[in-house]
């Protein structure tokens, strides 16, 4: 599996049903490029990666990052001073779960980009939803290849309609849950 890749092709062409190779090369470009889309579309990377982000304070005690989910925060800093890792549950200083940075006994001050925050956030392993909702979107794209533009067919008398939407509708779903949200203080 390729770098940032959400799902094989050996995974694509048992869904699909494919026991040949000779589409191998073909498949491995959908992958790869239906990944991308689902980053695109969700406006976030899904696997894990480390950040270091500006934000504006604006006075709270709470700061929702970029990325999620949150799985270590290296160092948080206010208008140019270090908080401290929360030692404690009384302790001052900075705490967090998966999806959001805490102060005790500091505020992120008002002011523009006076917040920075180092942290990692993502998926060490892709979530098996996200991976067959990839899948779902290739199979989609790999049948439409060589019927790109054909919506219906009329077949012994009756019409066939096919969906022609980019992004299945249970694999969207799936994606929704996936987009980064940007939240407003």
């Amino acid at each position: 599996m390729a770098t940032g890749d959400l799902t094989t092709v050996a995974d694509v062409k048992a869904f699909l049903g494919i026991t040949f190779t000779t589409d191998d090369a073909l498949i491995q470009t959908l992958v790869s490029n239906a990944s991308a889309f689902i980053g695109q579309y969700c406006n976030r990377r899904i696997m894990s990666a480390s950040y270091t982000e500006s934000y504006n304070g604006y006075g709270g005690d709470t700061l929702v990052p970029n990325n999620f989910p949150i799985t270590q925060v290296a160092s948080v800093m206010v208008d140019g001073v270090v908080i401290p890792a929360a030692g404690s549950p009384t302790q001052s200083g900075f705490v967090n779960d998966d999806k959001a940075i805490y102060l005790r006994g500091y505020s992120f001050n008002t002011g523009r980009k006076n917040v920075q925050v180092t942290y990692t956030a993502g998926f060490a392993t892709v979530p098996p939803e996200l991976a067959q909702a990839c899948i779902e979107i290739i199979a989609v794209k790999y049948k439409r290849r060589t019927e790109y533009h054909v919506s219906g067919r009329t077949l012994d008398g009756q019409m066939i309609t096919y969906n022609t939407a980019d992004v299945p509708a249970s694999a969207g779903a799936v994606l929704s849950q996936y987009q980064r949200v940007h939240y407003s203080p």
